[in-house]
């Protein structure tokens, strides 16, 4: 059904001409209250069509924009559908299918959409894998449930795990996915793929570490860039937080002017070159612990702000984090500043910012009051929760709302008036 085939009584109550308070009098459109449950198709696509975002209120546009992402993925679905047929389309003139798919099917779509020949191969490659090796993706794509990236997010992460098991990986996220950014699906992919098959993991470890190697290259911008690769996860990320430790030290000295990232850079170079970093007493900065958190009936840990990584791996070193339940307060100070025992704890309640969908390490954000200083609350940890710089003033300027649940889950509630809920902490 398209929109020209669609009565105009099915449409009509989309529209209110009125008037909502502090907006001009004018035309003012309502979305159907139960547009979440229509399936993306012609119909919702010919509701969508007659709406002017510019008149809806604006909880209404964040609604609008849902539904029309929804409406993209289930045609992005169509088309990588179509490109199947294409691939082992054998006449112009028949609906004859070879049973492989053309090795040119390629350089036919590159010229019908005016595409590079890589990023045809990369359709192609991609449309077969939906259709044939992960067809519940492809499912939830046309569904609307997942985008594109996500998508695509399914098909790199699977792509060394045996195809037997397959379906038990993608039944227990594709249904969650939703819910997930893009970068918390591939590190839960990461960890279920470890899992399904550790020995072919263990494997996959040893080999790629046999190719670690150091490179250094020159940048157009007559600077060098220089990356460590397939070096183990343990030491990658103990590195890398003692040069992030090392830069916040120095950071703190007056008059220094280079950003964190500066900073970084700089550290890193010394230490490559054999030089070292002091503070300002001249006492040397040692490493910082690295924390993989891990339970007994699990083959595999998490590094915060790295991903799943196999024990037998490092198991000598990382020892399972300890289950924390405690919501209440761990203690109280009277100072606006949390005490070193409060982050401490904090850091370990949290693996990382509490803001929807945001990974940033929790040993890497502001320890925030909840309920704000100046407004009484009081500094113990069942009112402090880490925040990213970015997510701290989205808080406190942004005009989001923030809650904490009885299970110590978070509800977020944005200026538009939409409320987003994180999960409880593992």
């Amino acid at each position: 059904m398209f929109v020209s085939q669609v009565d105009d009584g099915l449409l009509a109550g989309v529209f209110h001409t009125g008037q909502t308070d502090g907006s001009a009098a004018g035309e003012v459109h309502l979305l159907p209250a139960d547009l979440e449950t229509i399936p993306p198709g012609p119909f919702l696509g010919s509701i969508l069509s007659v709406v002017d975002p510019g008149s809806l209120v604006g909880r209404d546009v964040v609604r609008y924009v849902q539904a029309q992402a929804r409406l993209v993925s289930h045609h992005q679905a169509s088309y990588y559908i179509g490109i199947t047929e294409l691939a082992r389309a054998t006449h112009a003139t028949t609906t004859e299918r070879d049973t492989v798919p053309n090795e040119f099917a390629s350089d036919e779509l590159a010229a019908a959409v005016a595409k590079t020949r890589r990023a045809a191969e990369a359709d192609v490659d991609l449309a077969l894998d939906l259709r044939y090796r992960l067809p519940s993706v492809w499912k939830a794509l046309e569904a609307g449930k997942i985008d594109l990236a996500k998508a695509r997010v399914f098909s790199q992460e699977l792509v060394t795990l045996h195809t037997r098991h397959i379906p038990v990986v993608v039944d227990s996220l594709v249904d969650s996915a939703a819910d997930l950014t893009t970068g918390q699906l591939r590190t839960r992919l990461k960890k279920a793929v470890l899992e399904a098959d550790l020995e072919a993991a263990q494997i996959q470890y040893e080999l790629g570490l046999g190719d670690r190697k150091l490179v250094v290259y020159p940048n157009p911008d007559h600077t060098a860039s220089m990356a460590l690769a397939s070096v183990d996860p343990l030491e990658a990320v103990a590195a890398g937080n003692h040069v992030h430790h090392v830069a916040l030290e120095l950071k703190r000295l007056p008059g220094e002017s280079r950003t964190i990232d500066q900073l970084k850079a700089d550290v890193a170079i010394d230490l490559l070159q054999g030089k070292t970093t002091h503070v300002s007493d001249g006492t040397s900065i040692q490493p910082n612990r690295v924390v993989v958190r891990s339970t007994s009936d699990s083959p595999t840990g998490h590094i915060t702000g790295y991903g799943p990584v196999l024990t037998t791996t490092t198991a000598s070193e990382t020892p399972p984090a300890e289950k924390d339940d405690r919501v209440g307060d761990c203690h109280h100070t009277e100072a606006r500043k949390p005490t070193k025992t409060q982050i401490q704890h904090i850091v370990g309640r949290y693996p990382s910012c509490i803001h929807p969908g945001c990974r940033m390490p929790a040993n890497q954000c502001d320890i925030d009051h909840r309920r704000p200083w100046h407004n009484g609350g009081k500094t113990s940890c069942a009112n402090l929760a880490p925040l990213c710089r970015h997510h701290h003033r989205c808080k406190d300027q942004g005009g989001w709302r923030l809650q904490r649940n009885p299970d110590d889950s978070h509800t977020w509630t944005s200026p538009l008036g939409h409320t987003y809920t994180t999960e409880r902490p593992p």
